[in-house]
């Protein structure tokens, strides 16, 4: 997950999976194209208030995608499901935060209990890092028992 300017997107990779578009309410024909060009594959969640007007009329605009006109009811379940129909892989299925990359992955639980993560390929070692134990060996999937409140950084080899 990364938060990028619309000036930013012809500089982007044309991987993203899933794009977020919170509060586009003006969606030009120029905006438009540079979204399609930059994200050919992407699937469009339109956050808010999206596309009433071209820069020229206020009406709404013909956008393809999924719409969450009251963001206040779209729920983390309602995200998750966006996520995996486009694709995007899910490291768990418990609703916390969760930071990865192809070499870590962090995460932070309020609570107490063990938690299961899904990594994207079989690794050889996992370690928790500010513990520096072992957590698992030659897997992609692995549990932690969290002591919460901590957060736990993963990295593997």
């Amino acid at each position: 997950c990364a938060m990028y300017d619309i000036s930013d997107i012809p500089h982007l990779p044309k991987t993203f999976k899933l794009i977020i578009l919170p509060f586009w309410i003006e969606v030009t024909p120029e905006k438009l194209k540079q979204l399609e060009t930059a994200f050919p594959d992407a699937r469009k969640l339109w956050y808010g208030p999206a596309g009433l007007t071209d820069g020229i009329r206020w009406e709404k605009q013909p956008l393809d995608g999924t719409f969450a006109h009251d963001f206040l009811d779209f729920t983390v379940e309602d995200l998750r499901r966006e996520a995996i129909s486009a694709g995007v892989h899910m490291f768990s299925d418990i609703n916390l935060p969760i930071w990865a990359t192809d070499h870590f992955l962090s995460c932070h639980s309020a609570e107490s209990g063990v938690k299961e993560f899904r990594l994207k390929k079989t690794v050889k070692r996992i370690v928790e890092r500010f513990s520096n134990k072992t957590i698992a060996v030659d897997t992609d999937i692995f549990t932690y028992p969290f002591d919460g409140p901590e957060t736990a950084l993963f990295v593997w080899e």
